[in-house]
């Protein structure tokens, strides 16, 4: 099932419908978090998942957000910001010339000198949907699957 699958099952204005009332439910029932532009991809997965429940798909949300993901989704985004941290250390030991080279281009455009460097913003992209942007469908579930199995520490580097 492909990436596509997901646009195109939110064309139709029921399932547009159902993606808001999953986002205001949750949105309700956890003020502390409130909307966050990158929960409604990952509302659209888990309504698609569920067979558009949208009770079921509330539920998983919750869950995602507070049990798996505690501090992602919070004021601070302390948790992403971490993550993306731990990501540059990743990618500088892993692929150090890449990482060099990505650093390099960001500041190369860079207004501001203190400005955080650009990969930041795909980073950032990929961990606050939870590899929704990046992944094909059957991987991203499998993924998933193996994170709702193991818990979230499956996702952290050994």
């Amino acid at each position: 099932m492909p990436r596509t699958v997901i646009h195109k099952a939110f064309r139709q204005s029921q399932n547009q419908a159902a993606l808001r009332r999953l986002l205001r439910a949750f949105t309700r029932q956890n003020p502390s978090v409130g909307y966050l532009q990158s929960l409604a991809p990952i509302g659209a997965v888990l309504l698609l998942v569920m067979d558009m429940n949208e009770d079921a798909a509330l539920e998983l949300l919750t869950i995602l957000v507070h049990v798996y993901f505690p501090t992602h989704f919070d004021e601070g985004l302390r948790g992403l910001l971490g993550d993306i941290d731990v990501f540059h250390i990743m990618l500088a030991d892993r692929a150090p010339d890449l990482y060099m080279h990505l650093l390099a281009l960001g500041s190369e455009g860079s207004v501001h000198p203190g400005d955080p460097p650009v990969i930041n913003a795909f980073i950032s992209s990929w961990l606050s949907t939870l590899l929704i942007n990046i992944m094909p469908l059957k991987k991203l579930l499998w993924i998933w699957d193996a994170m709702f199995t193991d818990g979230s520490g499956m996702l952290r580097a050994p």
